[in-house]
C-alpha cells in the first residue's frame, strides 16, 4: 500500500512538472514604402521599379492594403507605364519608417 501511495505522489508530481521554453522573435524593422496612385487608368497598369529593379504591378503596394519593404538608404523609386517612366523621385528611407509617395504623372 505505502508503495502503491509514493507511487501515485511520484507521477502526480512529475506530471505537474513543465519543461523549460524558449520563444524568439525577430523584429522587421525594415522601412517601408506604399504608394498614392493618382494616375490615369488601373494601378496594375503602372510596374514598381526601384534602383533598378522591378518590383511588379504597383496595385500590390497601394496605401492602406499592402507596404514594400526595402533597405535603409538613399532609393530612385520609379514608376512605369506602358509608355514608359510615368514618375520617378529619390527618397531616403530610415529605420521604422513609412513613405507614402503619392504618384502623379508628369504630364
Amino acid at each position: 500500500m505505502k508503495w502503491l501511495l509514493l507511487l501515485t505522489i511520484t507521477f502526480g508530481l512529475t506530471a505537474c512538472v513543465q519543461s523549460p521554453t524558449q520563444t524568439t522573435t525577430t523584429v522587421d524593422n525594415r522601412p517601408r514604402v506604399a504608394f498614392d496612385e493618382q494616375l490615369p487608368g488601373e494601378a496594375v497598369d503602372y510596374t514598381v521599379i526601384v534602383d533598378g529593379v522591378s518590383y511588379g504591378p504597383m496595385s500590390q503596394f497601394l496605401v492602406d492594403e499592402a507596404t514594400l519593404r526595402l533597405v535603409e538608404g538613399t532609393h530612385l523609386i520609379e514608376v512605369e507605364g506602358a509608355t514608359g517612366i510615368v514618375f520617378s523621385t529619390t527618397v531616403f528611407l530610415g529605420a521604422s519608417s513609412t513613405r507614402v509617395i503619392k504618384v502623379v504623372s508628369y504630364e
